[in-house]
């Protein structure tokens, strides 16, 4: 087998990532997942090919700014032919991304998995630090609280800087991507493959995005109000109900602390996960801020910041 980084061919990686995953996508979601850059360069791609020269797995690099620690990558896009699986294709990503991560300066390679998911087992085996995560489901008709009342709100150029600002403020309060600009923001919580609207809460006033993704709403953004609406049980709950109502199934992500014990103070559909790290184990040399400079402890990701 051979390792390919960065080949100019884009077909056959689509087509691995669509027999992959089934209807993963076309050339929208090519372009908004290896097409963007958010202040940190292009995704890098990575490619592995049997003796043959075919393309039988691929993963990529994309590169997000971390608040007080500078540069860091995220694995996108992994996929392994049935043909190929079991032959080491993911740990030989894991190990080329993290020395892509390592040359190009950056502080960690950062991975999203849930805890069942085989791939975390590989993470885990490479001596990625694992920070818990939450995910969170609600299916049509399985829960009974009462439903968020939203308002549509239209997206103009000065609501799309105040959700920038907003997420700004956020990530500047533990470990968060920075995003250079509104337009990286909105490119990547706002212009996606998939639809995406915002609301706001009539009683808080607190701002939600969210995307249409076949037959579920999932939540991306929620910021504004007095307080982290993410913090209290009831904006879970509402917010689920709310799209349960419409007959639509919901989906989240949470990782601090404080947001997680929100989610365990409701009857959603808790999946446990992880943010894996791998090469963190240091401390930071930069500016911390005013969270802890390990890079394990105070994440404030929403779940729109995900690849």
């Amino acid at each position: 087998m051979k390792l390919l980084i960065n080949p100019e061919e884009v077909a056959p990686y689509l087509s691995g990532l669509n027999e992959s995953f089934g209807h993963w996508g076309g050339q929208q979601a090519w372009d908004w997942t290896f097409g963007r850059a958010c202040g940190e360069g292009l995704a890098s791609r990575l490619v592995v090919t049997d003796d043959d020269g075919a393309w039988v797995a691929g993963s990529a690099v994309s590169w997000r700014t971390l608040t007080g620690a500078g540069r860091v990558g995220i694995m996108t896009g992994s996929w392994t032919l049935p043909a190929a699986r079991g032959s080491g294709c993911f740990s030989t990503f894991i190990r080329h991304s993290s020395a892509l991560v390592q040359q190009s300066s950056g502080r960690a390679l950062l991975s999203f998995v849930t805890a069942a998911n085989g791939s975390r087992r590989r993470l885990e085996a490479s001596g990625a630090d694992l920070v818990d995560a939450l995910y969170v489901r609600s299916a049509i008709g399985t829960l009974g609280a009462p439903p968020a009342r939203l308002l549509p709100e239209p997206v103009t150029p000065a609501l799309t800087t105040e959700l920038w600002h907003l997420h700004t403020r956020q990530s500047t309060a533990g470990r968060g991507f920075r995003y250079p600009d509104a337009h990286s923001f909105a490119g990547q919580f706002l212009l996606r493959p998939n639809p995406t609207a915002l609301y706001r809460d009539a009683d808080t006033g607190s701002l939600a995005i969210f995307e249409q993704a076949h037959d579920t709403d999932r939540l991306l953004f929620a910021g504004g109000g007095p307080v982290d609406p993410r913090e209290r049980p009831e904006t879970w709950s509402g917010l689920a109900a709310w799209a349960n109502a419409g007959g639509r199934n919901f989906f989240g992500f949470a990782i601090h602390p404080d947001h997680c014990a929100a989610l365990r103070a409701t009857s959603l559909e808790l999946i446990p996960g992880f943010l894996c790290l791998n090469g963190a184990s240091a401390k930071t040399d930069l500016d911390p801020g005013p969270g802890p400079s390990d890079l394990r402890a105070n994440w404030v990701l929403q779940s729109g910041d995900r690849m």
